[in-house]
């Protein structure tokens, strides 16, 4: 909680009322943004924080697959890997940085590699902190105010939190009951002008869907059609 300035030089004087009293005296109003990010945080973190499984969180009797957390110990080469770089070999080993240019090397061959005919120079590669982060910077620079992001429910339980963070709307749009797949229908008539991204991941989470070769080539003619329809690109984002 913050206190207006006004209230500080109003207050400070008065020898009852300490710096605790004036905080709470005073404060300041939320921006319309933060109380949109409340509401569509709200349900999430009351489960995460108040639910059954909030309160057996731990147990070792129930298999957890909430969050996706791990259930083993890390494999050894990834411990054995974090060791050998945590040792600073120059004065600037924890200083500020941009991505890393042998990452971004390492990264662009393997997924030319992946990808067969396509190339993937180092510059096309941006390293973040995780998707988390990675979407938060894709969402801050591609959304206006008021623009629409579909996700595709049952989802990670944060997209929403996401796109309202960055002034957008999030539009829901329900997988198909029978087998978790795209439903292509129900997603091209959630498009509208205002549509700019739809976020995907395959396999999907929280499902396991993993999204065949028919159904990406669907949705790609989707998002064509409708950015053609619409004279805006409209972006898929793939965590």
């Amino acid at each position: 909680m913050l206190a207006s300035a006004h209230a500080w030089r109003r207050w400070r004087r008065r020898p009852d009322v300490n710096a605790v009293s004036i905080i709470q005296a005073a404060p300041i109003a939320l921006s319309q943004r933060l109380h949109a990010l409340q509401a569509a945080t709200a349900a999430p973190l009351e489960f995460l924080t108040q639910s059954e499984w909030a309160r057996r969180r731990g147990d070792p009797s129930i298999a957890d697959f909430v969050v996706g957390n791990p259930h083993e110990m890390p494999l050894e080469g990834f411990v054995s890997a974090l060791r050998r770089h945590v040792e600073p070999h120059s004065s600037d080993w924890f200083a500020y940085k941009m991505s890393e240019p042998a990452a971004q090397d390492s990264i662009a061959s393997a997924l030319s590699n992946q990808f067969g005919g396509e190339r993937f120079a180092p510059a096309d590669v941006l390293l973040t902190t995780g998707a988390f982060a990675g979407l938060t910077v894709v969402l801050k620079t591609i959304v206006d105010a008021g623009d629409e992001v579909l996700f595709v429910s049952p989802p990670w339980f944060f997209y929403a939190a996401l796109i309202v963070a960055e002034g957008g709307v999030p539009v829901r749009v329900c997988a198909r009951a029978d087998d978790f797949d795209l439903d292509l229908t129900a997603i091209e008539a959630a498009i509208t002008p205002r549509t700019r991204a739809i976020i995907l991941d395959s396999p999907n989470n929280p499902t396991g869907r993993i999204y065949p070769p028919r159904t990406l080539a669907g949705i790609a003619k989707v998002l064509t059609r409708a950015s053609q329809r619409h004279g805006r690109d409209i972006f898929l984002l793939s965590s």
